[in-house]
């Protein structure tokens, strides 16, 4: 068994597989881009999950879920949700 990440760097890690799923662009619709949109979505399910077995808890995927919190909540005010 391997060990697991030190917290730093799969911090860096997440933060760099979200943004560029987050800022993939969309104006082209290539072949290409499709794929790309493709290969990226399967990496990252592919990452994801070999970080939650590592630890599949709670806290681990409240330590992930941290990740994707900052690109799918809009800094827009706009966009935000009134409940």
């Amino acid at each position: 068994m391997k060990p697991a990440l030190e917290p730093a760097l799969e911090t860096h890690l997440l933060r760099a597989a979200f943004h560029s799923v987050f800022t993939l662009g969309t104006e082209k619709d290539t072949t290409d881009i499709q794929a790309l949109h493709k290969v990226i979505a399967e990496v990252l399910d592919a990452m994801l999950g070999n970080l939650l077995a590592e630890s599949p808890d709670t806290d681990r995927l409240h330590f992930i879920l941290e990740h994707v919190n900052f690109w799918v909540v809009s800094r827009v005010s706009q966009e935000l949700v009134v409940t």
